[in-house]
């Protein structure tokens, strides 16, 4: 409850910060970094919390991005109890245009690479440890828009295949606002096994 509050503050201030005049279209060179509330949709995990930072160099039609997400979940059968921590890595490529100044239609795709960590402790019972390396790919259309000189909208499908074992769809929208170079964003994205809600700031490079 206290992360979809302050969701929705920082949805405010980035809505507030963007009345003022600034750049027409999307850009593709930017650093970002925020923390994410995760949900994961199944009956033994708690949701968890998550970090992350993304950075992307674009170039007339195309750009490169990569990101780095850490997160953590609790076991929620007690007894046992444990946790569950996730470090993943991605990078990617993409094509953008097509939609005029202020729109864009964006396609990626990239390869993911997860490190799985699990911690279970039964009284009694020395903790049970056990890890795994996860390899996959992804796809993803979608679109970014500056609706307002300030405050671009981000929508997008992507699908991911880990291991050909998770094979999910995940929708994802975004607002931003800006401020010069600055902007502070709010994305929420649903899937079969997870939602996540994300407050985030960027940094435009010019």
């Amino acid at each position: 409850m206290f992360f979809g509050k302050t969701a929705v503050v920082f949805l405010i201030v980035a809505l507030s910060v963007s009345l003022s005049v600034g750049a027409a279209g999307p850009r593709y060179t930017y650093i970002e970094g925020g923390v994410a509330d995760v949900d994961r949709e199944l009956v033994i995990f708690d949701s968890g919390e998550e970090w992350f930072v993304h950075g992307s160099w674009g170039q007339q039609r195309f750009h490169v991005f990569a990101e780095y997400a850490e997160a953590d979940f609790g076991i929620a059968f007690n007894p046992p109890t444990g946790d569950l921590s996730e470090d993943q890595w991605s990078i990617g490529f993409g094509w953008h245009g097509m939609l005029g100044e202020r729109a864009d239609l964006v396609a990626e795709a990239g390869l993911i690479q997860a490190d799985v960590v699990s911690t279970t402790v039964v009284p009694g019972f020395a903790p049970m440890v056990l890890s795994s390396d996860k390899e996959g790919f992804f796809v993803r259309g979608g679109v970014r828009w500056r609706i307002l000189p300030r405050i671009e909208l981000e929508g997008s499908i992507t699908h991911v295949d880990v291991d050909n074992i998770l094979v999910d769809e995940v929708f994802r929208l975004a607002v931003i606002g800006y401020l010069k170079r600055i902007g502070i964003g709010v994305s929420f994205a649903t899937a079969d096994e997870r939602d996540r809600t994300e407050v985030f700031l960027r940094f435009e490079f010019r």
